[in-house]
């Protein structure tokens, strides 16, 4: 396209289909332009057929197709670790990444027993996977879970944190009656925070 004169001009579009994608409704064109362009917005899956026109112009039109949603999947390494241990996060798309690319968005439903580094992962065009870690932050349980506009969720997965302890020493063996002998429990971890903050730790040592 090339507009030699001195005026601008106006192409009016039109979706054949708008329940499958909308334009438009009308493409003002600057006097010396040979290129334009516009979005064309997808509402569902389906064809559509896309016209252009505009007076002194023979109509021209291109056929668009709107593709199922995506989808994609999330597994994790190890869906119950130890606190300050951590596990992989595995985000596999149904088809390789558009052209910009797809951003996941992964969210811990408590961020105080589970963290996320990064909170979203970001798969670059034609790949297929990325990855994050969980790190276990308190004993408990958290829900993770993951999201991307365009494409279909998978059911978040739960991770347990947890500790490990263990009598110290394993056995004892007390003298005789009246007689006082150490016995404690050790957590192999570090807690994190004060000791305040582990209120079912008080008395072990």
């Amino acid at each position: 396209l090339m507009l030699d004169g001195p005026n601008n001009i106006t192409f009016t579009l039109n979706s054949s289909n708008p329940g499958v994608a909308t334009v438009p409704p009308i493409l003002p064109v600057s006097a010396g332009s040979n290129i334009i362009s516009f979005k064309v917005t997808a509402v569902a899956q389906g064809s559509t057929v896309i016209t252009a026109s505009a007076p002194g112009f023979i109509d021209v039109t291109a056929n668009v197709t709107v593709q199922q949603p995506g989808s994609f999947s999330m597994s994790v390494s190890n869906t119950s670790i130890q606190l300050e241990q951590t596990a992989s996060v595995t985000i596999t798309l149904s088809q390789p990444a558009p052209p910009d690319g797809a951003t996941i968005n992964l969210n811990s439903s408590d961020t105080s027993k589970a963290t996320l580094s990064p909170s979203s992962v970001f798969i670059s065009q034609g790949n297929t996977t990325g990855t994050a870690l969980i790190t276990g932050a308190y004993v408990g349980s958290s829900s993770i879970s993951a999201s991307a506009p365009g494409y279909t969720s998978p059911a978040p997965i739960i991770v347990q944190i947890g500790a490990t302890i263990a009598w110290v020493p394993a056995t004892l063996t007390i003298p005789g009656a009246g007689q006082q002998s150490q016995l404690g429990l050790t957590l192999f971890a570090t807690v994190p925070g004060s000791h305040d903050s582990f209120p079912y730790m008080d008395g072990l040592t």
